[in-house]
């Protein structure tokens, strides 16, 4: 994949990981997302997004169709649903060249995470989101990229 990486030459490089992800030794993965930032910021900067908030395990389409009208009953407490990110949590102190986005905040009030936003679905199953709702954080997150 460096290899790819090095052909495009980005003028950034924006990547993101499943916090679903466990580690044996976080030790260990912490260095090796360091490792493969080093080896790609002589060509870009790396942008580290926050992996989007959980749903706790619950069906999301289906839970909103079991609660018509009443999407906060699907909704997951802020603490649940924004399970700790490893790669996130690195990049905070991985050099100038690697920055991080929080879109949490387009997700989550200050004490629920929500299933419907701006009335567009976040989630079509447990855990991905919907093409529709990835769609609408483009402008946000181009906005929010802070490139050195």
């Amino acid at each position: 994949m460096l290899g790819r990486i090095r052909a495009l030459q980005p003028d950034v490089i924006v990547t993101a990981a499943f916090v679903g992800s466990t580690w044996s030794d976080p030790a260990t993965g912490a260095e090796g997302y360091r490792e493969t930032w080093a080896a790609v910021t002589d060509l870009a900067p790396v942008v580290v997004v926050r992996d989007y908030p959980t749903t706790g395990g619950a069906y999301g389409p289906e839970c909103l169709a079991k609660n018509p009208g009443n999407h906060r009953a699907c909704s997951v407490p802020r603490p649940q649903a924004l399970a700790p990110d490893l790669a996130f949590d690195t990049a905070a102190d991985a050099g100038t060249s690697v920055t991080r986005v929080d879109l949490s905040d387009l997700y989550c009030d200050e004490d629920l995470c929500h299933p419907v936003v701006g009335g567009v679905p976040v989630y079509w199953d447990a855990d991905h989101i919907t093409g529709t709702f990835a769609r609408s954080l483009a402008p946000v997150l181009a906005g929010r990229l802070e490139l050195p």
